[in-house]
């Protein structure tokens, strides 16, 4: 198995028509384990980019009161450009803030 884990980053580097070739030059057994190294693989991707997205629908809620109605119904918009200072929608009054406000 390791052999076929250690190809996989090879496998990457090679065009879809060039894998299908080198595919079918493995043994039953090779394949099969290919097959379950890919499957291995590919459910680990999937499982990190569901928690990506998720990590990445929660950013989207600000969790910062707005200074203007102290409402923490607030969406991250970004960062400000050259910075690393946050920038915020508030959903109740509508006005935009930074994340530093106050500081």
């Amino acid at each position: 198995m390791g052999v076929v884990l250690n190809n996989i980053s090879y496998l990457c580097a090679m065009t879809h028509q060039s894998v299908l070739a080198a595919f079918e030059q493995l043994s039953s057994s090779e394949k099969r384990l290919a097959l379950q190294a890919i499957e291995t693989s590919w459910e680990s991707y999937s499982g990190q980019m569901a928690a990506l997205g998720q990590q990445q629908r929660e950013s989207r809620v600000g969790n910062m009161e707005c200074p203007h109605c102290q409402s923490k119904a607030t969406i991250r918009r970004g960062m400000i450009k050259g910075s690393e200072v946050e920038k915020f929608t508030c959903k109740s009054c509508k006005k935009h803030f930074t994340g530093s406000y106050g500081t």
